[in-house]
């Protein structure tokens, strides 16, 4: 009973972190990088620039960026979910990382 209560609040903390990511547009991340990166978020803005790729283990992923006034580049790992041409999508729960050279949403 205990093990199952233990999951059971587990479980709910996962959904919850997932279900109040802050939502946000590129343009923010751009113009304040570091205090997203890290975070969970919830992105919206138009997908451009779709390449899908294969990792040197074979591995399918894509990039692609996704933009309102700036734009923030995507990795998103599997087959495409992504749309093939300009259109506005909205990412659920990705976390932003900024590195030297760019700002990444990874899904």
């Amino acid at each position: 009973m205990h093990d199952s209560i233990l999951v059971l609040g587990l479980i709910l903390l996962i959904w919850t972190s997932a279900a109040f990511a802050e939502a946000v547009r590129p343009s923010q991340i751009v113009g304040d990088a570091t205090t997203y990166d890290g975070k969970h978020l919830t992105v919206s803005g138009t997908v451009q620039h779709v390449t899908a790729k294969t990792s040197r283990r074979g591995n399918e992923y894509e990039t692609f960026d996704l933009c309102n006034n700036s734009c923030v580049e995507g990795l998103r790992v599997g087959t495409s979910r992504v749309a093939r041409r300009p259109a506005l999508i909205r990412l659920r729960n990705v976390r932003c990382r900024q590195t030297r050279r760019a700002i990444h949403l990874l899904q």
